[in-house]
């Protein structure tokens, strides 16, 4: 899919001040989409909460769609290192493990309310949806890429589709532990584990 440069990040920050303003800026844009959703604030008020001027922000974000993207990029990014964490290789209980990132990946979602806002903006906008499919397809081949390792002989391609839907239901699972009580989160928690351990090709041969 062809990118729409309009909603790029303008520029790349080199100097450790300008690194410092731009996670200013998407700070203050996780904590305003946080309050008011994705379209409640405007770019002046993400200035003003920033701490930096209009121009400074225009100058890496040309609109809110922009700002919109970056965070859904850093936010797959902060995921991701999650699922590697939990699938290092030197796990010895890989289900123990992925149960703790997926314990620490739900409380990302009810720390980080700008999050259930933004999986709403990305769900509404093509751009956005292409970045979370292709992220979601990155970190399906880097799970089946383990379990393929470690279990050899499994389908690949049964492993892959598996892993594609394990992960986008992981989304659905964290939003829905934001929800609820404390308990009955972990049993959300604890259920979705072991329907991963029950489809994965992997763990039946385990």
């Amino acid at each position: 899919m062809t990118t729409n440069n309009s909603k790029q990040l303008r520029r790349q920050p080199e100097q450790d001040r300008a690194k410092k303003n731009l996670n200013a800026m998407l700070d203050a844009a996780a904590t305003l989409i946080g309050e008011c959703g994705a379209d409640g604030f405007s770019m002046a008020e993400l200035a003003r909460r920033a701490g930096v001027s209009k121009p400074a922000l225009y100058r890496y974000f040309p609109n809110k769609q922009a700002v919109l993207l970056e965070l859904a990029r850093a936010s797959f990014q902060e995921n991701r290192e999650l699922l590697v964490a939990s699938l290092k290789p030197d796990n010895d209980d890989e289900w123990q493990a992925m149960r703790k990132a997926m314990q620490q990946y739900c409380q990302l979602q009810r720390s980080q309310p700008y999050r259930s806002h933004l999986r709403a903006a990305i769900q509404a906008d093509p751009e956005l949806m292409a970045l979370d499919m292709a992220d979601t397809r990155q970190n399906s081949r880097f799970a089946e890429d383990i379990f393929t390792e470690r279990y050899p002989g499994v389908d690949r391609q049964a492993l892959r589709t598996r892993l594609m839907l394990i992960m986008s239901c992981a989304e659905t699972v964290a939003h829905m532990t934001t929800q609820v009580s404390s308990g009955e989160a972990e049993q959300l928690i604890e259920q979705f584990i072991q329907m991963c351990q029950a489809s994965l090709p992997a763990s039946r041969q385990a």
